[in-house]
């Protein structure tokens, strides 16, 4: 019984070997990030707005963005479109005290 589990740890390791050696090289580059990459709520005193920054090819992206009170109710929902690749103000979007959490999904890319 001991010889077939040392057989069948030799199997798995000699699979793992070589599934590495199969695979391309840059398969999964981890470098390159894609989608919604940074997301903050900015206070100042001239009131409380969000920033985003989505990484995609597409010159711009649509997302919809929800204000999120205390108890998870939803106090507002907005869909805008914003530029890609770079950091960006959500426009018309005022966001009261109240509102604890802020959601952000991308529906589609623009372009």
């Amino acid at each position: 019984m001991e010889g077939l589990l040392r057989r069948g740890r030799f199997g798995l390791a000699l699979l793992a070997v070589g599934l590495v050696f199969l695979l391309p090289v840059n398969a999964g580059a981890s470098s390159a990030r894609w989608g919604l990459v940074y997301a903050r709520v900015v206070e100042q005193s001239s009131g409380r707005y969000l920033m985003l920054r989505i990484n995609e090819p597409a010159p711009a992206a649509r997302v919809r963005v929800a204000l999120i009170a205390g108890k998870h109710r939803v106090v507002k929902t907005v869909v805008r479109t914003i530029g890609t690749n770079r950091r960006v103000r959500v426009v018309r979007l005022a966001i009261p005290r109240k509102v604890r959490t802020v959601r952000i999904r991308v529906l589609r890319l623009i372009g």
